[in-house]
């Protein structure tokens, strides 16, 4: 089994301080971050030959704890994604190798219990931003569902994602390099989708101009952030569960990152990764959340062999 980082930080004031001994505890809110093919080799608090810095995960290390003898029950992603979500091991579901593919089903049952829906029932807003990977019930054109692309009606909702799962709210793209390069929020398209890509890390020729994996991750960050801001003030605790689409391939650092470090785009992505835990950091710092919010750093199975 391959060794994953676990970083746990409670931004909290010690017990006797804190809103936690008040006679009415106010229920803290929660931040889980998956990071995507990404090690503790990645992480330059734990690796001081990384060669650049990481210094929003360094500060969760440094200011909270870390798990050292943390492992994966599988070396691929979607496992990771059902068991976090779960609790069960990956091997209980039907998938017992390899991912879900393009156009499958979902993997967690519709009836099974999961993490945001158990924060929901406590009172939580659960919120989920990024990478789901876990399937989906393709709308099939005139009823039903289907996993055969050329009979799926992309106009209705598409069932089985996050907010049938537990989130009262959803933003995200499924898998950033897989069909359909879309937008979605809830259990809708938010923009037409595109089958095929020309270019770029997919395909040959000229890159499509609907679909910029660079962006991905840049808006990810920024509107976990806005999350966070606009929670300032509200009694209502939350839970935010943002699975990161980097640094697994296809590389794509964006906007300021690209060439950042001097070292490669798998250097950049990762500045752009540390970038992303900081801004959800910043704002919590800016809003005076931090003291009651408890951030939870993991990965899905280690460093990828294609990081260069």
């Amino acid at each position: 089994m391959k060794h994953t980082l676990i970083t746990l930080c409670a931004l909290c004031a010690s017990v006797a301080n804190s809103s936690f001994a008040a006679a009415t505890p106010k229920k803290p809110n929660v931040i889980v971050i998956l990071g995507d093919d990404m090690g503790i080799d990645s992480v330059s608090a734990f690796n001081p030959k990384l060669g650049l810095k990481t210094p929003a995960i360094d500060r969760l290390a440094r200011e909270g704890m870390s798990f050292m003898d943390a492992h994966s029950t599988s070396g691929v992603c979607s496992p990771t994604r059902y068991g976090l979500l779960t609790g069960r091991y990956n091997w209980r579901s039907r998938l017992k190798r390899g991912i879900v593919g393009q156009w499958e089903r979902p993997l967690i049952a519709d009836k099974r219990i999961t993490l945001p829906e158990l924060f929901h029932g406590k009172g939580y807003d659960t919120r989920m931003i990024g990478k789901w990977h876990l399937g989906w019930h393709w709308p099939k054109k005139g009823g039903g569902t289907t996993q055969k692309l050329g009979e799926i009606d992309f106009t209705k909702p598409i069932k089985g994602g996050p907010v049938d799962h537990g989130f009262n709210y959803y933003y995200g793209d499924d898998v950033p390099n897989w069909p359909p390069f879309a937008w979605r929020e809830n259990d809708r398209m938010l923009t037409p989708p595109v089958l095929k890509l020309k270019g770029g890390a997919l395909g040959n020729g000229p890159a499509d101009p609907r679909w910029d994996l660079t962006a991905v991750l840049l808006d990810y960050g920024k509107r976990c952030a806005e999350y966070v801001h606009d929670r300032k003030g509200k009694e209502q605790p939350f839970f935010l569960y943002f699975p990161m689409p980097s640094p697994h391939t296809p590389i794509a650092p964006g906007g300021k990152f690209k060439g950042i470090t001097g070292i490669s785009p798998y250097a950049d992505f990762l500045v752009e990764t540390d970038w992303a835990v900081g801004e959800i950091l910043k704002a919590l710092d800016d809003t005076g959340q931090a003291d009651n919010t408890v951030v939870i750093f993991t990965c899905d199975n280690g460093t990828s062999p294609q990081a260069k």
